[in-house]
């Protein structure tokens, strides 16, 4: 299969059905068949297409850091927040919501399993292994959290100079 490259405006990402779409008109939108669809990049989110056994189906990742060893991804889902209602009246008070959540999974090099992973101390200094002690010290000097996003980024990618 040829890889091609291809500038779409007005993409996105549809986090429920896992499937990139493009609006063209008012009335017109054009969903991509994710089969063909290998890696995408929507502003500066670059989500890739991975196999997540636990679901058993491919679905799109983004990629939060990328070491020597392995690799962060986070999929996105969501669910619907039912809204209230009162009873006396019969009405609704408050309409549903979309609730996003976000979900964390390593990919070794060699492998293509993927594990799901909670961002806690825990595991991140699981992942790192005997450099556990730098990697603590690092947090400190440096006041990053394990649950944050681009904390993790700049834990992983400083863990990630380590290995050199």
């Amino acid at each position: 299969m040829k890889e091609a490259s291809y500038q779409i405006p007005n993409l996105n990402y549809n986090i429920d059905k896992d499937q990139l779409e493009a609006k063209f008109a008012e009335d017109s939108v054009l969903v991509l068949n994710s089969q063909e669809v290998l890696r995408v990049k929507i502003y500066n989110v670059e989500l890739a297409q991975y196999y997540n056994a636990e679901k058993k189906k491919r679905g799109f990742f983004q990629t939060v850091v990328d070491t020597d060893e392995f690799m962060l991804l986070k999929q996105y889902s969501v669910s619907i927040k039912e809204g209230t209602f009162n009873p006396m009246t019969q009405q609704r008070t408050k309409p549903d919501e979309y609730v996003k959540h976000e979900e964390y999974f390593v990919k070794r090099k060699e492998q293509e399993a993927l594990k799901a992973i909670k961002l806690r101390k825990s595991a991140i200094l699981e992942l790192v292994g005997s450099k556990g002690d730098q990697i603590k010290a690092y947090v400190k000097d440096n006041n990053l959290r394990y649950n944050n996003d681009f904390d993790i980024s700049k834990i992983l990618t400083y863990y990630n100079s380590l290995s050199i």
